[in-house]
């Protein structure tokens, strides 16, 4: 059994050794969409368990979902402001990229779409695992998944260089004109809804029919991150997959935002779970004032008497 593992740096975006414009503008505007993506699967988690409690509470109380009431409609505001930013902020990425933006210097510099030979990729070190026989097989063995290596990142590359160009090379300006073209007008359903619902709600212009659920704008991720991952194997041509790693704390922080919507607060929430009980030793059994006897009463000693 022969096991290799090869060295794969696609799991972040480029850090370019020399100030190169197109490759810092990549890496901005990946650094963007991270930023911004992160709030989806919150968001995602914030309406499933608001769903969750309020579906509960109207069983309980044996009324319809409409009669239950939202206690902290400021809590609520806020996520509802959020994924007004949200749609705002993907709205910002799309405008920087087309406008003076990465595809603009592209347009400006099209030698930088090209296909990859295999020769290009630099020889990356295998490990491997396993019985060898010679120093010949071991040599031998290490060329053959290096240049496997190098074959799968050139196939991603100009497989990527075929999406975003389609049925044109060399890549001439008119060529990213139509990558622009075509990036725009699948974004429209964005551009409608942030121009006609999140960024003008008061206004008379506003068209409630523009609006994108999650679920809707699932899709305009899908294809951001389709042209952002395409651009960044053409540009670096070191990776032969696009990965973006999200460290989003959703399920545990959706639960606790759901409970004070709906319930009001900490205190009203851990009281209508039955967690805070009176007894003789915890005479008045609520959060806030257990909260509040915490910071006001004196910090313990320290050893040696210090305070």
């Amino acid at each position: 059994m022969l096991v290799t593992t090869m060295t794969d740096s696609s799991n972040s975006p480029p850090l370019p050794e020399q100030r190169d414009e197109i490759l810092m503008t990549l890496n901005e505007a990946i650094n963007a969409y991270v930023v911004t993506k992160r709030r989806h699967p919150l968001l995602l988690a914030i309406s499933k368990e608001l769903d969750k409690v309020m579906d509960q509470l109207s069983q309980k109380k044996k009324t319809s979902r409409r009669r239950v009431r939202i206690w902290n409609d400021a809590v609520f505001q806020l996520a509802r402001d959020s994924f007004d930013m949200f749609v705002i902020d993907l709205f910002s990425i799309r405008e920087r990229l087309v406008k003076r933006g990465l595809l603009h210097l592209l347009e400006q510099d099209c030698s930088r779409l090209r296909r990859c030979d295999p020769s290009e990729i630099p020889m990356v070190p295998a490990m491997l695992h396993g019985d060898i026989d010679s120093p010949e097989d071991y040599a031998r063995i290490q060329a053959e998944v290096q240049q496997h290596h190098r074959e799968l990142v050139t196939r991603s590359i100009n497989g990527a260089l075929d999406r975003l160009i389609p049925g044109e090379y060399p890549v001439t300006p008119k060529g990213v004109q139509a990558l622009v073209k075509r990036f725009m007008k699948q974004t429209e359903p964005l551009e409608r809804d942030r121009n006609r619902v999140r960024a003008h709600r008061y206004e008379r212009h506003f068209d409630a029919r523009h609006f994108q659920s999650l679920g809707d704008l699932q899709g305009q991720l899908d294809i951001f991150e389709r042209l952002l991952g395409d651009l960044y194997l053409v540009l670096t041509r070191n990776a032969f997959i696009f990965h973006l790693n999200f460290h989003a704390s959703t399920e545990g922080t959706a639960k606790d935002l759901a409970d004070i919507m709906v319930h009001g607060s900490i205190n009203s929430a851990v009281n209508a779970y039955g967690v805070a009980r009176k007894t003789n030793k915890n005479p008045v059994p609520w959060y806030y004032f257990h909260r509040r006897t915490f910071f006001e009463s004196p910090s313990e000693p320290k050893e040696g008497g210090e305070s």
